[in-house]
């Protein structure tokens, strides 16, 4: 996960080289002083073109973080796309509601269920597991979102992508290029980096706290030129806070769209407290009939949830 200690480094005031670099760090500064418990929730839709086949998937996620304590609600409505990981079972496919808890109920372990739609519904079973690294179906939404659109890469590799090393880059690389320039009416600052191999420039906003508004990045690759470019747009949150509202992601191979990813944040908020009853089985919303499968009380003595509560089954 991306923590607030392995950015400190990057708090500096500017490079005499690059004294622009200092409204970068001072941006970043700002991200570091948002709160660690904070709830958001937001829409992933992504297309992937193969010939004349457009995949769809399409899914909502809800995220809660205080403390050690993560929950994550997956909804999925659409998908005809193979799940991004390899055996990968995609959650929420048939409208379910796939629940992650870490820290829950148990400090130690991850609680996992479904909460199905239907009638009569279905009544999974609300498991508690020791929690291994990659305990849930959607890993990349364990990251700090403080930091979200930060990063030029699609959501599910969110999380492996080098944030450290690339604003690092930003500030310290010598070869680095600063210039100004407006994109969409917004006057920017445009960090731009050239190797051998590869181009990439990133639009600062001054109207938007420099953060980023627009990466882009051309490379090379087996099929030919490849580029990709992000769009973001930002708006104040609780507290203040400039948050994206939208991220737009997009791969061409040569002349061909290859995939596209549109983030949009539907509510975020790291302002104010979040109640504890979220991170507990009543604040699950969980269906009747549901066994709580906790870990220290004896199989036949674990209750089911009916009624709002807790009953011996």
């Amino acid at each position: 996960m991306f923590t607030a200690s392995a950015l400190c480094a990057l708090m500096i005031a500017g490079d005499a080289h690059q004294p622009g670099t200092a409204v970068i760090a001072e941006m970043i500064t700002q991200k570091l002083k948002m709160s660690t418990t904070y709830r958001v929730r937001f829409r992933v839709e992504s297309r992937q073109y193969v010939g004349q086949h457009v995949g769809r998937s399409g899914h909502t996620v809800s995220i809660w973080r205080a403390g050690e304590k993560l929950r994550i609600d997956t909804t999925e409505s659409v998908s005809d796309t193979p799940p991004p990981f390899p055996g990968m079972v995609r959650p929420g496919g048939d409208g379910s509601r796939q629940i992650s808890c870490y820290n829950c109920e148990r400090p130690g372990y991850y609680l996992h269920t479904s909460v199905a739609p239907g009638n009569p519904k279905v009544t999974q079973i609300v498991a508690f597991d020791k929690t291994p690294a990659f305990a849930t179906g959607f890993p990349e939404y364990d990251i700090d979102w403080r930091l979200l659109g930060m990063t030029n890469n699609v959501l599910r590799v969110y999380r492996l992508a080098d944030v450290e090393g690339g604003c690092k880059n930003y500030l310290t690389n010598p070869k680095m290029v600063l210039s100004q320039a407006v994109r969409n009416l917004r006057p920017c600052l445009v960090s731009a980096l050239t190797t051998p191999t590869s181009q990439s420039e990133t639009h600062f906003s001054s109207g938007d706290g420099y953060n980023p508004i627009y990466r882009l990045w051309v490379y090379d690759k087996d099929q030919g030129r490849c580029k990709r470019a992000t769009e973001i747009d930002w708006h104040k949150t609780p507290g203040n806070h400039l948050y994206p509202s939208r991220i737009k992601l997009s791969d061409m191979v040569g002349d061909q769209l290859e995939s596209n990813e549109t983030v949009t944040v539907i509510d975020a908020d790291f302002h104010n407290p979040i109640d504890p009853v979220m991170f507990t089985v009543a604040g699950m919303n969980l269906n009747d009939g549901q066994l709580i499968a906790y870990p220290d009380v004896p199989a036949a003595e674990q209750p089911i949830w009916r009624n709002g509560g807790l009953v011996p089954r």
